[in-house]
């Protein structure tokens, strides 16, 4: 699954689900930036993204690992 941040007005990734929820974990990213993923509806900020990301990739049956990006 691949995730977009947005800082401001500009958005920054794919990043892999593993690697952002290290960045928010870690401070590289502020948990008030926004994170969008193809199943959300909306941006919503990385602290909440971070304790929901196990659960929306359940929800929508997406493995975080072995996905293919088409660009």
């Amino acid at each position: 699954m691949k995730w977009f941040v947005l800082d401001n007005e500009a958005v920054e990734g794919p990043f892999e689900t593993e690697a952002l929820k290290n960045l928010v974990n870690d401070g590289g990213i502020p948990k008030d930036f926004r994170i969008w993923g193809r199943v959300q509806q909306t941006w919503i900020p990385a602290e909440e993204w971070v304790s929901n990301v196990d659960h929306l990739l359940a929800d929508n049956n997406i493995s975080s690992a072995g996905c293919i990006w088409h660009f």
